[in-house]
């Protein structure tokens, strides 16, 4: 017996999963790893962002290699993020970040913290 799927086939293999299972799967994924599978094909991108992000988007560390100008990350930001950490070099950094948080939606953000690493980069 020989089984075959089409690219589109394999490509929605969130479809044929309930939406709580789909969702608990999701709840296990960092958010590196989010952004990993969001860019396997527009398919995932669009699929996985229908889910409930609390658990990956709750706590998000913000630093200089972080993607905030990148369409996955911006997909995953929203109501859902509560607590964020920032660690730039320079408050410039710090402050577009926050203005990029505001504008996806992040209004109900509970805790900031704030790490600048000018001192030990001048020290």
């Amino acid at each position: 017996m020989t089984i075959t799927t089409t690219a589109t086939q394999s490509q929605h293999f969130l479809h044929p999963l309930p939406y709580d299972i789909v969702n608990n799967i999701v709840s296990f994924l960092d958010p590196k790893a989010c952004l990993e599978c969001m860019a396997v094909s527009a398919i995932w991108l669009n699929d996985l962002s229908q889910y409930d992000m609390k658990h990956v988007w709750g706590r998000i560390r913000i630093t200089d290699e972080s993607p905030i100008y990148n369409k996955r990350w911006e997909l995953c930001m929203g109501n859902h993020v509560k607590h964020v950490k920032l660690q730039f070099k320079d408050t410039h950094q710090q402050y577009f970040a926050m203005q990029m948080l505001l504008d996806t939606g992040c209004h109900h953000i509970q805790t900031v913290s704030s790490y600048l690493f000018y001192h030990l980069l001048h020290a």
